[in-house]
């Protein structure tokens, strides 16, 4: 029966006919920071916390042999990736060298020797196109293998997870989906954390550490040739670059993690609000409760829009640097190359060999200013997961549900 003092409490924030004698167990202060997002405060613990919510799959689960050699094929299709980064680096070298020799021996005076020479440089050309489509469907195919590999595992490990979760909250012993709404738990919106966290997390990990991974191997092989061909001084050009705007990416974006959790959480109050009205409707008709329901919608999305400004215009901030910073990148090289290669210190295909290099070892060390947002997002999942872990965990003690880790001192 609609009640309007349990609706105006559910608007305002209120726990609704709470039984007598239900016990919270968690701590107020870990209650409040789950609540509050602020439990997962340094990147470490956020590692260890991605850890626990994803080490019962891989480790004890039925599938986790499938799992585990899932994974080693991605990563093993990473690193064969990084492999025909470099060998189409160094194809371009070679192919640009060859366009160089060509330019010159085209402005030399016609005679029969000349002709022989652009005859081989013609056809020494073609061999280099043919290499090139046989690298380019080299590494098409391990581009499409690990796709497809990737969204697999995404889905197997999202089944798996979804499993689980629905029945550790779905128990019938404990009644944990009955505990929870009723004692004012941490947890909210226990269906948002099954249906769409649990696919943000296993999507995110997946191709966040993969990412990473990539960024690593490539950074150490990219670096190597950019000395080899620029000097030292290029390199520390490129990584004091990349470490600036990491830098500015982290002041300027910080902020992101918080409002996103927020916004998730905002979002899931507005829509159970629409539901419970839906399923009320008989109700509110009985009793003119229209009125009211309109004042709790009105009072729910009220946040919605506050916080989706405020992520707008942090994500317009994000937007600008990211613009700055990526369209310096693309012309610094060639700016800082281009004395070399008029004083004849460098010829073509070192020059744009340096340029793509430096370019790729900027975007290596940048990895953490491009992927800012992304990793924002994935903190706010990290974050609800574990407090609704904690959540099921208090009632039910679940072994494949990970345990909450403990906070840092400081």
């Amino acid at each position: 029966m609609f009640n309007i003092k349990d609706g105006l409490r559910r608007a305002f924030g209120g726990v609704a006919n709470q039984p007598n004698g239900s016990k919270d167990n968690l701590p107020q202060d870990k209650k409040s920071q789950l609540m509050n997002g602020t439990m997962l405060s340094s990147p470490s613990e956020s590692m260890r916390a991605a850890w626990q919510l994803a080490k019962p799959y891989f480790t004890r689960s039925e599938e986790r042999r499938k799992a585990q050699a899932m994974l080693a094929m991605v990563l093993g299709l990473t690193v064969g990736q990084v492999y025909m980064d470099v060998k189409l680096s160094n194809w371009g070298n070679t192919f640009y060298k060859t366009l160089q020799q060509a330019g010159n021996t085209l402005e030399k005076p016609d005679s029969a020797e000349n002709r022989a020479q652009i005859e081989q440089l013609k056809s020494k050309t073609t061999k280099q196109l043919y290499e090139f489509l046989g690298l380019a469907g080299i590494f098409l195919g391990l581009a499409i293998t690990k796709v497809k590999l990737n969204q697999k595992l995404q889905l197997n490990w999202r089944q798996w997870m979804t499993n689980q979760y629905s029945s550790s909250w779905i128990d019938g012993d404990s009644k944990t989906y009955y505990r929870m709404q009723n004692d004012g738990s941490a947890a909210d919106n226990p269906d948002q954390r099954i249906a769409e966290d649990i696919n943000r997390f296993t999507a995110s990990t997946l191709g966040l550490s993969t990412g990473f991974l990539r960024s690593s191997l490539s950074l150490p092989s990219f670096t190597y040739i950019l000395w080899d061909i620029a000097g030292p001084a290029f390199v520390a050009g490129a990584a004091g670059y990349a470490i600036a705007s990491t830098y500015l990416a982290h002041k300027v974006g910080k902020p992101l993690v918080k409002l996103n959790q927020d916004q998730q959480k905002y979002e899931a109050n507005f829509r159970y609000g629409l539901v419970n009205a839906r399923n009320n409707t008989e109700s509110i008709a009985l009793q003119d409760g229209e009125a009211v329901e309109r004042d709790i919608l009105k009072h729910l999305f009220g946040p919605v829009v506050a916080n989706q400004n405020r992520i707008i215009n942090k994500n317009m901030q994000m937007t600008a640097l990211s613009a700055v910073i990526n369209q310096t990148a693309n012309v610094a090289p060639y700016i800082i190359m281009l004395p070399q290669f008029y004083a004849r210190k460098m010829d073509l295909g070192d020059f744009f060999q340096g340029a793509s290099a430096f370019g790729q070892v900027q975007g290596d060390l940048s990895w953490f200013f491009n992927a800012y947002t992304d990793l924002a997002d994935w903190k706010s999942v990290t974050n609800r997961l574990t407090g609704f872990s904690a959540s099921m965990q208090k009632y039910n003690g679940t072994a494949t549900l990970p345990a909450p880790p403990t906070p840092s001192a400081g």
